[in-house]
């Protein structure tokens, strides 16, 4: 089985600043979630798989394809970005256009737009500067999933939608990929990861902190803990007392460096209702604050 994406050592600078920092990746299928903070680099990713941006150095290749090639040769894939900008151009014009150069179903979109919660019939007829920011991503991620494609670029595309709305964009996702698509999708919050996610890779400041497969990820050593607010105290001096070194402290969650003991003491504590040890949660709270879980 061939790489949906290749990447190798791949290197973006803005200025001074180093956006990706030698990246190396292989993604053979399904869904990957790239996770990180705000600046984390996941945007500069999608632009590089894209082909909007190309590299300082490094290698990246598409389904076989140099990034750098896609462009020209049309073989972009569906790529919803959270920065577009809204324009005056109307819904059914926008499909009218994009339909010039991809090979759209439009009754598919409708019915995309339906699952999503929007009437088709009122939002074709709408200027895209019209719709609420939540309309709009519902707009732009209907249209990109109506496009036959063996991959979709998703940047953030949770961020302007309510849960319900999240709920039945996973859905439409997961029929995609029963199908034989894949899907890249970046978050800064802990999504997708438990439910669809295949591979996970975590970005900080541009450097690669875990890449590999969703399940069974260990973050050796550390723990998370979710507790009722009027038990922060207790668990901070048990935590002490342990000599158990605090991650990050939110105020209904901790991350520490611990074993399979103190998590079992912790969980002795009045208000700790939850520990859970090692994973690819312990490890995503400890790079962006439990708080972001």
């Amino acid at each position: 089985m061939s790489d949906v994406i290749t990447l190798r050592d791949v290197c973006v600078r803005f200025g001074k600043r180093e956006a990706l920092s030698n990246v190396s990746l292989r993604f053979r299928g399904g869904v990957l979630v790239v996770m990180g903070p705000n600046g984390a680099g996941k945007t500069t990713l999608l632009n590089v798989l894209s082909g909007l941006i190309v590299p300082h150095y490094g290698e990246c290749r598409l389904l076989g394809i140099d990034c750098r090639l896609l462009p020209k040769l049309g073989a972009t894939p569906p790529y919803v970005r959270e920065s577009l900008p809204p324009s005056r151009m109307r819904v059914s014009e926008l499909v009218e256009y994009v339909s010039t150069f991809k090979d759209l179903d439009a009754d598919l979109m409708r019915e995309n737009l339906r699952v999503l919660g929007l009437d088709p019939s009122i939002a074709w007829l709408k200027g895209l500067n019209t719709l609420s920011a939540g309309e709009r991503i519902k707009v732009y991620v209907s249209l990109a999933l109506s496009i036959r494609s063996e991959l979709y670029l998703l940047d953030e595309p949770n961020r302007n939608l309510d849960q319900g709305s999240r709920g039945r964009l996973r859905r439409l996702i997961e029929e995609l990929v029963k199908r034989g698509s894949s899907f890249v999708i970046t978050t800064h919050v802990y999504e997708y990861v438990d439910d669809l996610a295949t591979d996970v890779l975590i970005l900080k400041e541009g450097k690669v902190i875990f890449s590999g497969p969703a399940k069974g990820g260990e973050a050796s050593g550390l723990c998370v803990a979710w507790f009722d607010e009027g038990s922060r105290d207790a668990v901070t001096r048990l935590l002490s007392s342990l000599g158990l070194s605090v991650v990050s402290l939110g105020t209904g969650k901790v991350v520490f460096k611990c074993d399979r003991d103190s998590a079992a003491r912790l969980l002795g504590v009045k208000g700790v209702s939850r520990v859970e040890i090692g994973g690819l949660r312990a490890l995503y709270a400890s790079v962006v604050g439990a708080d972001e879980l």
